[in-house]
């Protein structure tokens, strides 16, 4: 089977057993090694057929901070699952996750770790869960009484329907930002547009886009930018349409 290669993504993060990279954080490097059929992106030219190198960096450097671990390894894991989950033509991944920068009292050249998967084997992991903790649960209330019985089934649909909203809200955000993303390359490709057609592009000195008078004062600087270059002027006098 094919495979692709990303090596030695850095990304700066608070993963840690100690109160200090809980606090002041610390590199990590991610090499992420997929295995896929690339045969039709060969013979089609498609990324379709394929992964989006660029895409799956953002996926591993988001999925890789948003939360917080004491290991590496818990670390590695929810990276790997996000990668299996998102992208269906890869069967198989391995993320090797570096920690040079760990808090260790000793001459070291740095701090590994492995963790390779297939979607089956999460799947069947995340199923053997399931049913040893529903095991143990129908264990516990075998000996309760009809109604406490009934409050702790409750509490299980309770739990499992939190588990689902935050399976979902997860997935919301990350459509969200990854739509919010694409508005802002659209928005930007606007910009380039209007510049190669001979317009002139005007934000004030933040950064801000200015489309009306309504919106500068008499002393703003204005950065106006061009197809050629850009310069900047301060307002001395503001003509409005009467």
């Amino acid at each position: 089977m094919d495979k692709i290669c990303i090596d030695n993504i850095k990304i700066f993060a608070f993963h840690g057993v100690f109160d200090s990279e809980k606090r002041d954080g610390q590199n990590f490097y991610i090499n992420i090694t997929a295995w896929l059929d690339l045969k039709k992106a060969g013979t089609s030219d498609s990324l379709k057929n394929t992964v989006n190198y660029a895409e799956l960096t953002e996926l591993v450097q988001d999925t890789f901070v948003e939360t917080a671990y004491d290991t590496i390894e818990a670390a590695a894991e929810v990276v790997v699952e996000a990668i299996l989950n998102n992208y269906p033509l890869i069967k198989k991944t391995c993320v090797k996750v570096s920690k040079p920068e760990a808090p260790i009292d000793a001459d070291f050249e740095n701090v590994l770790e492995n963790y390779k998967s297939t979607i089956e084997s999460i799947l069947q992991d995340k199923i053997n869960i399931e049913r040893n903790r529903l095991d143990n649960f129908n264990l516990k209330i075998q000996s309760l009484s009809p109604i406490t019985r009934l409050e702790r089934y409750k509490d299980l649909v309770k739990y499992n329907n939190e588990q689902l909203n935050k399976n979902i809200l997860y997935k919301i955000t990350f459509v969200k930002n990854k739509l919010n993303k694409y508005i802002d390359m659209l928005k930007s490709r606007d910009i380039l547009d209007k510049l190669s057609k001979g317009l002139s592009y005007n934000t004030n000195v933040k950064g801000k886009k200015i489309t009306t008078v309504k919106n500068i004062k008499v002393g703003d600087e204005i950065m106006s930018r061009m197809k050629d270059g850009s310069f900047l002027s301060v307002v001395k006098k503001i003509y409005k349409k009467s």
